[in-house]
């Protein structure tokens, strides 16, 4: 989850801080018959989901999945997606600590499936995945506006974000960049 704008100035003063999202979930595999469910380490990095089979830093990720071609789909105890984009039907989700990321949109060319073992643990990774989904469906749809570039705002967010330390969110999309940067030096 990132920030943007061109623009120096914030028009808000919500703010939401957010750490790159990071622990053990259970996902099911997607070979053979039985389709089993496997406890995996994931942490996110910029768009990127990682997966690995621990939290071990020396453990290689086995793969990783592209947030930025994902939808979020989740049944929950209400019943409702996410994204009603990704419709229901026989892929709907079922079971309240389960979500799926579908890939390819509507056409889902792939689909994680991803369970929690808490209530509690299902909330932080639907509301931080709905939080980095919606960033980056925004930065997609200002791009294919032909809005002016937000490199600056941007890079900051993501440098921050790859190396671990807490990332700003505005709710208006704008971004203080100068105040992003004296504080990105303050740290340092």
């Amino acid at each position: 989850a990132d920030a943007a704008a061109a623009n120096t100035s914030t028009t808000t003063s919500e703010t939401k801080t957010i750490e790159p999202l990071k622990g053990f979930l259970l996902k099911q595999g997607d070979k053979g018959p039985l389709k089993s469910w496997k406890k995996r380490w994931f942490q996110q990095r910029l768009h990127r989901l990682y997966y690995s089979k621990s939290d071990d830093a020396n453990d290689n990720p086995i793969s990783f999945i592209d947030l930025k071609q994902c939808t979020l789909r989740h049944g929950g105890s209400g019943g409702s997606n996410i994204d009603s984009s990704t419709g229901g039907g026989d892929d709907a989700v079922s079971g309240e600590l389960r979500f799926d990321l579908v890939m390819g949109g509507a056409s889902a060319t792939r689909v994680y499936r991803l369970k929690a073992t808490s209530e509690s643990e299902l909330k932080y990774w639907i509301d931080g995945l709905s939080i980095v989904l919606d960033y980056y469906r925004k930065q997609m749809a200002r791009a294919a506006t032909g809005a002016p570039p937000v490199e600056a705002a941007v890079a900051a967010a993501e440098s921050d974000l790859l190396h671990g330390e807490p990332v700003r969110i505005v709710e208006s999309g704008r971004v203080d960049v100068e105040k992003i940067e004296k504080e990105r030096k303050e740290r340092r």
